[in-house]
């Protein structure tokens, strides 16, 4: 499955760098952005099959770097995971799926929970599951 790459966005380098670690884990070719613009330059760098952004509860990084790739209409046809440890207030989880991503919630289920969202929004899921 390393060559799966995933693009993984988030503005926390410690969050970024634990997520980052157990899709590696997992056997994920993880690629990491901490800004909108280096979450462009590493989505046409790498084309991932999947895009995870770590949307915290507050705050409005997440939706920029969305609204940046969805304006270039870059990540037309990749799967987007927006992640929150917690749900996430309903105007923020409506507006990223305006954008065309899954909202999740972790909640308190571990980060195998994370290789599983991940895993199941491949393009091929379907395919390796028969």
């Amino acid at each position: 499955m390393a060559d799966k790459p995933i693009l993984l966005i988030s503005a926390h380098p410690q969050i970024r760098q634990a997520f980052a670690d157990t899709l590696a884990g997992a056997g994920f070719s993880v690629h990491q952005a901490g800004t909108a613009d280096q979450a462009v330059a590493a989505f046409n760098a790498h084309r991932p099959d999947v895009l995870l952004l770590y949307l915290p509860r507050t705050g409005t990084f997440g939706l920029q770097v969305l609204w940046k790739l969805h304006g270039q209409m870059i990540t037309e046809g990749t799967p987007v995971l927006v992640v929150s440890e917690v749900l996430l207030p309903q105007n923020i989880s409506d507006e990223a799926r305006t954008l065309g991503a899954q909202v999740v919630a972790l909640d308190d289920r571990g980060p195998e929970f994370v290789v599983q969202q991940v895993r199941g929004n491949l393009p091929d899921a379907e395919e390796e599951d028969e």
